[in-house]
């Protein structure tokens, strides 16, 4: 009789034992793909977009071509020394080309004056390349101003 009886236990318990088991895999799966759907509400995913805006077309931006600047730089009494750059300014429109065009004598003077105050080893390497970039991009925003400046392209830079 306890033979019968263990027997009818074993053949209870697997089938109890494999039930909770596939309910808290199922319920770890729903918990995940909650988790899942959250973030993607979270970064957006599922954002509604209120009516249909047309797309708007790039504007190219626009080259404005600084003629060669070639001047002394900074040097005390050490020997004289020399800067040839030539440049061009990036500009977000074709209407700013248009009204930086009108300044390019400010620019020049602008970029000489700034140039003639830096010494040679205030350009050296990439750092005074960048020091300079941002220089002049700042100098030369306030002298276009109203017009707007993204960028200093610089096709020659020599320093001998």
């Amino acid at each position: 009789m306890m033979e019968a009886d263990m027997s009818e236990q074993a053949s209870e318990n697997p089938a109890a034992k494999k039930r909770p088991k596939w309910l808290i895999m199922g319920a770890a799966a729903l918990v995940v793909v909650a988790l899942g759907l959250g973030g993607a509400w979270k970064a957006g995913l599922f954002a509604h977009k209120a009516g249909h805006e047309a797309p708007k077309l790039a504007v190219a931006p626009a080259l404005l071509e600084i003629p060669d600047i070639v001047t002394n730089l900074d040097t005390g009494s050490q020997r004289t020394r020399f800067i040839k750059l030539h440049a061009r300014l990036v500009l977000p429109s074709p209407d700013d080309r248009i009204a930086a065009e009108k300044l390019v004598p400010q620019v020049t003077d602008t970029i000489q004056t700034y140039l003639r105050a830096v010494t040679a080893d205030d350009l050296r390497g990439a750092e005074g390349t960048y020091r300079l970039r941002t220089a002049l991009l700042n100098r030369i925003s306030v002298t276009i101003a109203p017009a707007h400046i993204t960028d200093v392209l610089f096709s020659e830079l020599l320093v001998q």
